[in-house]
Parts: structure tokens; C-alpha cells; sequence
């Protein structure tokens, strides 16, 4: 692992979403953490997010049966994400997950690798409450 961080945000009504990003070496490296976050999952099957017409990272899974979707764990390249809905009011994390990914691959695409870091924003009306590393 080569550094990480979690995030969290929080809206006016409660609402609060956790982001953990993890950038590692490799993309295998970064896929492996993927499986090691799956096999904490006591679901037999968890859905990919294609199947949920998901479209983020290279792979990515969800939460089962959650409409909306509350919990998406993703790759793109060589970094691990996981966007978690957490606390008694859920919120909707797929537009989280789609602007985290986008930051990701923009910055790849500019051979930036954790340039997106600091600029990390999410949906409009959720604020950063804290950062742990």
C-alpha cells in the first residue's frame, strides 16, 4: 500500500457518506484489497455495478438490494475506493462514486496520479465533516 485516506461528508439533514481511497502499487495490488473488502461480506453474491447500471472504476460491486445504492467499492488503475452511505438517514451514493472516479481518471490521464486528492468535493450540499488518515 502506498497511501490512503477516509473521508467523511455531511449534509444539512444529516445525511453522511464515508470515502475510503487507498493508492497502491499496482493495479493487481489494488484489485486483491478489493477481494479482501469483498470477503468480509457474509452475501453469498454481491452485485457487480454493472448489473446495477453502474459505470465507475474497472470493476466495481454494490450493496445487495439497495435502491438507491448505499455502499459501491470500486478499482480504477492502481487505486482502491469504497463510498458508504452511513448513519441513520441514507443517501444515494452513485453520483459520489461517478465524481470520485471521474477526479481519478482525469488525473491519470494527466500523469497525476494523486493529484485528485486535494480536490476531493462531493455532491453539491455535502461538506467534508472530518479527515482521518
Amino acid at each position: 500500500m502506498d497511501q490512503g485516506y477516509i473521508d467523511i461528508f455531511r449534509n444539512e439533514t444529516g445525511q453522511t457518506v464515508l470515502v475510503a481511497v487507498t493508492h497502491f502499487h499496482s493495479h493487481d495490488d489494488a484489485r486483491e484489497a478489493l477481494v479482501g473488502h469483498l470477503m468480509k461480506s457474509t452475501c453469498p453474491r454481491l452485485p457487480l455495478g454493472s448489473e446495477r447500471g453502474l459505470s465507475v472504476g474497472n470493476v466495481s460491486v454494490t450493496g445487495v438490494g439497495s435502491n438507491p445504492l448505499l455502499n459501491i467499492a470500486f478499482v480504477r488503475d492502481h487505486t482502491f475506493v469504497w463510498v458508504r452511505s452511513i448513519g441513520d438517514r441514507p443517501y444515494h451514493v452513485r453520483r459520489f462514486a461517478e465524481i470520485i472516479d471521474a477526479s481519478i481518471a482525469e488525473s491519470l490521464r494527466q500523469n497525476r496520479p494523486s493529484s485528485y486528492r486535494r480536490r476531493l468535493v462531493g455532491p453539491a450540499g455535502l461538506e467534508p465533516a472530518t479527515t482521518r488518515l
